[in-house]
């Protein structure tokens, strides 16, 4: 499966030529699917506002309304509305935030165990190697066996491993300078004026701030398994003693649904497209099939979110139309383009990997860079010094708070 050069002691920095490689045989994949992720349980949470501070509660979660989901009723409702007001998230990639949110909450649920109706923040135990991810590492993840629009070219990931967890977060100073044009951040704006129009403030504190602002947003942090499943042709046989891979999973909710419905049940899952790629009622582009499904799907499939409403607009930003997807029914709907076995497949190829080759290192010193390189079906795996263009994906803060 593996094509790695040397052992994991081996690995050394970039400059010295010892890394580890990572074949992605998309063939082998191909396999029965034999993995799932499951038991998603929300273990906490967290708002993040305009001016990149963090709370340990609720002010940003929104609640979505509910609308016809047949794909068919016009709603007419104009997405550009907001543009002009809307405050766009800092992308100097140096310093941007990473996992830091992420790693405020966990030392916030150390220190205050019992502090809301949540579970405690479970403290990674040796015997098992625990994951600390934010959703979009692992949606590239799960995708990387196909291409897609955010996988062209590649990306990078930065890891380490610290008390035998480990971290990861994207590496976005690789690859092309992401400043965008007026027409770029007009296209993507209209994510933001639909979720506008279908989202309300659950707990307004500050209603300037929202879904006026790309860094405000709330977050849900849950603990999901990576777990083998049993064939049929090997059940009633004595399981494998291969462990569950535990992920801490932080995603931002675009909204809640009112019900009976606990979290992560109750989120929804809400995303923008041209209109013409729905062909027709319940038919749309191969494109849209492999692309933006496929992506929906690796989002919302590791923490559970059930639904997903897409919002189609002309050429002018007006919505057309609104239809629902359940993320359970898309790898049948898109059996023809994608497979959910060779994502998950992958997806447990590649953390056994990284479970074998990162090592525990000073986390303010060293840590790894994971680059996938699509053109080469492989993903590259070198150690390498922190300094200003490489800065710690851990905190001075949390590494000390961990420590104690």
């Amino acid at each position: 499966m593996a094509a790695a050069r040397g052992a994991p002691s081996q690995a050394r920095d970039e400059a010295s030529g010892g890394d580890e490689y990572l074949e992605v045989p998309l063939d082998n994949l191909s396999r029965s699917n034999t993995h799932s992720f499951r038991t998603h349980s929300v273990i906490g949470h967290y708002s993040q506002v305009r001016n990149g501070d963090v709370f340990m509660d609720k002010r940003e979660a929104c609640r979505c309304k509910t609308v016809p989901d047949d794909g068919l009723t016009s709603l007419r409702w104009d997405l550009n509305i907001g543009f002009k007001e809307f405050e766009w998230r800092n992308r100097d990639n140096t310093t941007a935030d990473g996992l830091k949110p992420v790693l405020k909450w966990i030392l916030h649920k150390m220190r205050n165990p019992g502090e809301d109706e949540l579970k405690q923040y479970p403290r990674p135990n040796a015997a098992e190697v625990t994951f600390v991810v934010k959703r979009a590492v692992m949606t590239r993840i799960l995708t990387a066996p196909y291409p897609t629009r955010e996988s062209t070219g590649g990306w990078r990931l930065r890891v380490c491993r610290f008390q035998n967890t480990i971290y990861l977060c994207n590496d976005k100073t690789f690859g092309p300078c992401r400043n965008l044009t007026p027409a770029q951040k007009a296209k993507i704006y209209r994510r933001y004026g639909f979720e506008r129009h279908l989202t309300s403030h659950i707990q307004p504190v500050d209603p300037s701030s929202y879904k006026h602002s790309e860094a405000a947003g709330y977050v849900t942090v849950v603990l999901t398994q990576l777990v083998t499943e049993q064939s049929e042709e090997s059940k009633g046989t004595k399981p494998s003693a291969s462990k569950a891979r535990l992920f801490v999973l932080a995603e931002e909710v675009d909204g809640e649904l009112d019900g009976q419905e606990s979290p992560p049940r109750n989120y929804v899952e809400l995303k923008t497209c041209d209109h013409k790629h729905q062909l027709r009622s319940k038919k749309y582009s191969r494109w849209f099939l492999a692309d933006k499904l496929l992506r929906a799907w690796a989002q919302c499939y590791t923490v559970g979110i059930p639904r997903i409403e897409f919002g189609f607009h002309d050429d002018q930003g007006i919505l057309t139309s609104i239809s629902t997807f359940k993320t359970h029914d898309l790898p049948d709907m898109c059996r023809d383009v994608w497979s959910e076995a060779k994502c998950l497949n992958f997806a447990d190829d590649f953390t056994k990997w990284l479970e074998r080759y990162i090592q525990e290192t000073n986390p303010l010193r060293e840590m790894y860079e994971v680059t996938f390189e699509p053109e080469f079906s492989r993903m590259r795996l070198c150690r390498v010094e922190i300094n200003d263009l490489r800065p710690s994906i851990l905190t001075q803060d949390f590494v000390d708070g961990m420590k104690q």
